[in-house]
């Protein structure tokens, strides 16, 4: 008779079967134990103390400071944190040096948004209050050519080599060279909107007069120049592109006359300020108004008020690079 017809188990199969129910039991227990983890995971209570939320100062492209979400409820919570800030800080942009200022008002009206919203950063707003652009200075080389010596500056400063005599000869000009005398009596001259009215370099019956915005503009687009006509705005538009580093070429009045009117060969009727003349502005800042002034080849600081009488004499013309 064999062992397993008299009942009895072979020693090898018993302890297999006693393995495989050590190995049961341990997957059980593994089972059960990622199961606490999960809920414990869940729950929170083995991940450690959560991170403070924050409100971050974000000025010139970097964090400046941080607070704690809790200590911004009150405006003795945010002025600890205005504290971090500048009274005002200088940029260089493209050759010109500006001057910015906080806008605290704002940003304290941000910070309490942001606390609100649980946190977040907030970008510190600014205003420009001054700029000094670096225009090279031209002197005029004639007489009346003051738009051409202007426009000299302007495309020197956007890296474009372009002499004052060159531009002159370049620039369109309206004819009559010198003024006549039409069937009526009537004098009859060219047309300062479409070209250069006159001589540039004086003489003749009458000299020169100069030139308008129009054709101004016309031949920087030419030279590979986009400027921006400013005509007819008022004066805050002047300083706005001041203050963001654009130079302009302005039309100003410097005497109270004599004035003139004749009409143009196609029949339009001029009126003129023979005090009429053009310049750079190159910045502003309290002080008034910062000039490259080209009949002296000088540098010269107007009031604004100065500035904006001239300026509104000669029909409130500009052009800004």
């Amino acid at each position: 008779m064999s062992a397993a017809r008299a009942g009895v188990r072979p020693a090898g199969r018993t302890i297999l079967r006693r393995r495989l129910s050590a190995v049961a039991v341990l997957v059980a227990a593994v089972v059960v134990l990622a199961a606490v983890v999960g809920v414990l995971g869940d729950s929170g209570e083995s991940a450690g103390p959560a991170a403070p939320a924050l409100v971050r100062l974000e000025l010139g492209g970097r964090e400046l400071a941080s607070a704690r979400v809790g200590s911004l409820s009150t405006p003795r919570g945010r002025t600890a944190l205005l504290r971090s800030l500048p009274a005002q800080r200088t940029v260089h942009r493209e050759g010109a040096t500006i001057q910015l200022r906080v806008d605290r008002p704002r940003v304290e009206a941000a910070i309490a948004a942001a606390a609100r919203a649980g946190g977040g950063s907030v970008t510190v707003p600014e205003r420009p209050v001054a700029a000094s652009i670096a225009v090279p200075l031209v002197k005029q080389a004639l007489p009346n050519n003051c738009e051409t010596a202007s426009l000299a500056m302007l495309l020197s400063f956007r890296g474009k080599r372009a002499g004052q005599l060159a531009l002159q000869r370049r620039i369109a000009h309206s004819p009559p060279l010198d003024p006549t005398v039409a069937a009526d009596g009537s004098e009859v001259w060219g047309d300062p909107s479409r070209g250069f009215v006159g001589r540039a370099d004086g003489g003749g019956p009458a000299g020169g007069f100069g030139v308008y915005q129009g054709p101004v503009k016309a031949l920087a687009a030419r030279e590979g120049v986009e400027l921006r006509d400013l005509t007819g705005s008022d004066p805050a538009a002047v300083y706005r592109a001041l203050l963001h580093g654009h130079p302009v070429m302005a039309w100003v009045a410097l005497s109270a006359g004599p004035y003139a009117t004749w009409s143009t060969p196609a029949g339009r009727q001029v009126h003129i300020n023979w005090g009429e003349h053009a310049l750079v502005l190159s910045g502003v800042g309290p002080e008034g108004v910062r000039v490259n002034e080209p009949l002296a080849g000088t540098r010269v600081t107007w009031s604004k008020e100065e500035f904006e009488s001239m300026w509104r004499a000669l029909g409130s013309r500009a052009l800004a690079a």
